[in-house]
């Protein structure tokens, strides 16, 4: 109370301190110095100060959550794309089989006794496969045919059936074991018998 000897005077000062001794009803405080500050103020803030603590906490925890969740979305991320890349080449080496068995199809419907003979004159690069057809074998098979006439017969007598094999069965088991290439050789040493 020793601020207000200043405002008040040394007489009147003397009155109020004596009016006020021993009453725990009234307390003066100067507010300018931050000295006191009402109960309901400081309970108010007092929570403010708590819930926003907590709500610090709670945000720090979920940004711990989501940095390890963006951890393992980065590790699933890497695991997708990984596949992808895998499934990209494996659907491209399967194109270029399919590819590569139409080209062998196309050789034996144009006419060919030997197919594999002929595939080896052809530029597999030069073909492309346009609305399931094929694009640029014939080209390349009419100047193989002009320059092997022999090897060439007519597109009809290569492609009749062989007469029944009564072994038919067992071989049937033993394709099943062969790749597409072995395959493809045996029905065309068949064929050629």
């Amino acid at each position: 109370m020793e601020f207000l000897k200043e405002y008040l005077g040394e007489e009147l000062y003397n009155q109020v301190a004596e009016k006020l001794k021993d009453n725990d009803k009234v307390k003066l405080a100067n507010l300018a110095e931050g000295q006191y500050v009402a109960k309901g103020k400081f309970e108010a803030m007092e929570a403010k100060v708590t819930t926003l603590t907590n709500d610090l906490a709670g945000r720090d925890t979920d940004l711990a959550d989501l940095q390890k969740s963006v951890g393992e979305s980065d590790t699933l991320k890497a695991d997708l794309e990984a596949l992808q890349a895998k499934y990209t080449e494996a659907n491209a080496s399967h194109e270029k089989d399919l590819l590569l068995a139409d080209i062998k199809l196309g050789i034996i419907e144009y006419g060919a006794n030997d197919a594999i003979g002929a595939m080896a004159h052809v530029d597999v690069a030069k073909i492309s496969r346009v609305e399931g057809k094929l694009v640029g074998l014939n080209e390349q098979l009419d100047p193989i045919k002009a320059r092997f006439p022999n090897n060439f017969g007519s597109p009809k007598e290569n492609l009749q059936s062989t007469p029944p094999n009564p072994q038919a069965e067992s071989i049937q088991a033993d394709d099943e074991n062969l790749s597409d290439d072995e395959f493809f050789d045996r029905k065309m040493a068949e064929r050629n018998k």
